[in-house]
């Protein structure tokens, strides 16, 4: 048209009409080539990456189900990135959160391996309270190391932290601590006579048998597990005889008796 146009052989506004297609069609190309960009992008944004190697635990969509994001991403995979290292959230009680640090040793049992206890480290102590009916609780996350692959993810763990710890001690148990003898003296009374209380804790007394009589042992005490305390100071040892319950009928009903006590080696 410009050759044309220079050889008067169109007019003028002609030519500026053709100016004017040749813009507009530029013009639709850009056009064509961003929304061609946009469908590209839109295509990559379909095809769903996972940003972590790991083990899928849970799928929540089905395949060629719309997942439509508004405000809130939907979730569509749970991914455990590594099985071998795993945590145990737990709920401690604000009277014992006190004694809990960094570091300490955690015991733990779960339901499918009942025979089987299993230890971890606390690796974080989590400040936020949580409050269920008025009680306060704490999460204590253990860090568990699962390089069998033993544990699952959302198994129910039954947590005993490690507090104290002694090793190669003498242990009682709690029955040989509560015995009494039907003839025993009470606490205080000696002879028929009342004594007068001594000041401080009065030590607990454990009796043993030692020939044909029973020996009343005074010792004392240290940690417990529950069921057996630590015994830190006394006349006794390992291998004595201390009795934890008395099967001696009642005189009154006239049975007879072939083993008066029933004895626990300590």
């Amino acid at each position: 048209m410009r050759e044309l146009f220079g050889l008067e052989y169109v007019s003028h506004q002609d030519l500026d009409q053709a100016v004017q297609a040749r813009e507009a069609a530029h013009a639709q190309l850009q056009t064509s080539r961003g929304q061609l960009l946009k469908d590209r992008a839109n295509l990559d944004y379909s095809i769903i990456r996972s940003p972590v190697s790991g083990v899928i635990v849970s799928r929540q969509v089905d395949l060629g189900q719309t997942v439509a994001a508004s405000f809130q991403t939907p979730t569509l995979f749970q991914i455990a990135q590594d099985l071998t290292q795993m945590q145990i959230d737990t709920n401690v009680a604000e009277a014992d959160i006190g004694k809990m640090q960094l570091g300490q040793t955690a015991r733990f049992t779960v339901d499918a391996f009942s025979g089987q206890r299993f230890e971890g480290k606390v690796r974080q102590i989590r400040l936020n309270p949580i409050n269920q009916q008025n009680v306060i609780t704490y999460d204590v996350v253990v860090a568990v190391s699962n390089p069998e692959r033993k544990l699952m993810p959302g198994m129910t763990a039954y947590v005993s932290f490690i507090i104290q710890e002694r090793s190669g001690v003498l242990l009682v148990s709690n029955a040989a601590l509560r015995f009494r003898p039907a003839d025993a003296p009470k606490d205080g009374k000696k002879g028929g006579k009342r004594e007068r209380p001594s000041k401080g804790v009065r030590s607990p007394t454990v009796y043993v048998v030692r020939g044909e009589e029973l020996v009343p042992v005074q010792v004392k005490t240290g940690i417990s597990d529950g069921r057996y305390p630590e015994v830190s100071s006394g006349d006794l040892k390992a291998g004595d005889h201390v009795v934890v319950e008395d099967n001696q009928p009642d005189q009154r009903t006239g049975g007879g008796m072939q083993s008066p006590f029933r004895m626990r080696p300590l």
